[in-house]
């Protein structure tokens, strides 16, 4: 939630998952519009990288979620 009085820009959401968990892949979703990624972290799990497309307005806010498995 953008709980601030001007718009932010550039917003960048990471999730660095520990070795027990492992992601789902294409189990990501989100109430805004987003560019997913998800790359390998140097734990053996990965790090997911949620990028908004549009600067977040004063008063918005969203939600993003994905699924995984505990190793």
């Amino acid at each position: 939630d953008n709980s601030g009085t001007k718009p932010i820009q550039n917003v960048v959401l990471l999730d660095n998952l520990s070795p027990r968990l492992e992601y789902i892949e294409g189990s990501e979703h989100g109430s805004v519009a987003t560019q997913f990624t998800a790359e390998p972290n140097e734990v053996g799990s990965q790090v997911l990288r949620w990028q908004l497309e549009k600067p977040l307005a004063a008063g918005e806010g969203g939600a993003i979620s994905f699924d995984c498995l505990v190793r």
